[in-house]
């Protein structure tokens, strides 16, 4: 009995669809056995090539291997569509090397630019790993990838980027590195048309250094880099860094953009950060097994949860965050400075936490007016955060505040607000102690 060696007929959608879902090197394996196949492949594609899914990662002769494949393939993507007279769009690039070399480079570099001036690419993933070192803090830097302007200078198209195991040169060009913070979070109009990244949405950064731009083998962390990065996405929505260096900038790390409204950060090395003006964020999401020791939320004013894991927090500024609910999710030993600046619908849960604060300034920014309805929120929210501390200092707008009836003293705890009792905290003459 004969045996039918032809492919059923599939309609190009299905073809399209079984298409996504299976590494470039298996789609272009397809792609011989029908031309139909090809051709809808190349329509479309989905350019992914994994130095780690073959035999290239064991010897140089199989990572040269690997280079010729993908130079192959994008050289075939864009003859098809020279001939088909086809603009070429491809929705996704990845590529993941497990034994980068920085003869490389210049190979990644003309992979990028036919990408960005010839593909349009929307998403980018890379991740160049280098035999034989487990951390971008160990072996010579300029064994690894370095991004730069120029590599991203015709990137208009790209809305998601993902990295790993690369360093970024400082990519500011229009603003001084040394004063960031000074000047206006959101680009003007003029500048965003220069912006490298206008249809940015989605950036993961993990293992990455950033490095001056002057110096591509300065050990030092510029401390501007990562600042000028973000204000070049001006439209950007969520960031996530993870083992990203700043161990040696011997400054606060600043962040500030004013579209951003997700941010992750992941074991990164900052011993000082700030997040500033980061008006649209919504969610912050931050672990520090053993660098972080200052965090400060200032102006951000639509935050509304922030969870926080860092064992050696020393201080928690939260300035302008006006509705954030807050956890601290572990014992932090040597969180001793608590400076709050909000409304009491604020939610600063410190529930596991037996410190001795050495410091608490709360100012309270809620007016009242008329007869008090918020005592309970006023008692729950000072027992909740004012445990024991030295030093207690209390701005409110309104002396009402914390008039307090007879009924109502009685439902106070005592220990936790004795500081309220102090002569030399409430002198005033209008001011009524427990």
């Amino acid at each position: 009995m004969a045996v039918s060696t032809q492919l059923p007929h599939l309609t190009d959608l299905v073809v399209h669809q079984i298409l996504r879902f299976v590494p470039t090197k298996v789609a272009v394996r397809m792609m011989f056995v029908s031309k139909q196949w090809e051709g809808v492949w190349f329509l479309d594609p989905i350019l992914d090539f994994d130095e780690g899914t073959g035999h290239y990662q064991h010897n140089h002769d199989q990572h040269e291997k690997f280079i010729k494949f993908v130079n192959n393939i994008l050289k075939r993507y864009l003859e098809f569509c020279d001939q088909k007279q086809k603009h070429s769009a491809a929705k996704r690039f990845r590529l993941c090397m497990m034994s980068y070399l920085s003869g490389d480079a210049p190979s990644v570099d003309k992979w990028l630019s036919l990408l960005f001036e010839r593909i349009s690419v929307e998403e980018l993933d890379i991740s160049l790993l280098v035999r034989g070192v487990d951390k971008l803090l160990q072996g010579d830097l300029e064994n690894y990838y370095s991004l730069s302007r120029k590599t991203l200078i015709n990137a208009k198209s790209l809305t998601s980027l993902q990295l790993e195991c690369v360093t970024i040169k400082h990519m500011d060009e229009y603003r001084s590195s040394l004063s960031p913070i000074k000047e206006a979070m959101v680009p003007s109009a003029d500048l965003i048309s220069k912006c490298l990244l206008p249809s940015f949405k989605t950036m993961s950064l993990k293992t990455v250094r950033f490095l001056d731009k002057g110096n591509q083998y300065d050990c030092h962390f510029d401390y501007a880099a990562l600042f000028s990065l973000i204000w070049e996405c001006p439209f950007i929505e969520y960031l996530s860094l993870t083992s990203c260096c700043f161990k040696n900038s011997g400054y606060r790390q600043y962040l500030c953009s004013s579209s951003l409204k997700f941010l992750e950060i992941d074991e990164c090395n900052s011993p000082e950060l700030t997040i500033s003006e980061v008006v649209n964020l919504e969610s912050f999401r931050l672990v520090s097994s053993s660098a972080l020791e200052i965090l400060a939320l200032i102006k951000c004013a639509n935050l509304k949860d922030v969870s926080i894991f860092a064992p050696r927090l020393q201080a928690l500024e939260l300035y302008g965050c006006h509705d954030v609910a807050v956890t601290v999710l572990n014992d932090v030993p040597d969180l001793c400075i608590i400076n709050f600046e909000g409304y009491l619908k604020s939610e600063i849960s410190l529930k596991n936490i037996e410190n001795n604060f050495y410091a608490i300034t709360i100012a309270l920014l809620d007016k009242w007016d008329g007869e008090l309805t918020t005592l309970k929120s006023i008692r729950d929210f000072l027992e909740n955060l004012v445990r024991t501390a030295e030093e207690l200092v209390l701005f409110i707008d309104d002396f009402k505040a914390i008039i307090f009836p007879e009924s109502f003293r009685q439902t106070v705890n005592e220990d936790h607000l004795r500081s309220f009792s102090s002569e030399d905290l409430l002198n005033e003459d209008h001011l009524r102690t427990f």
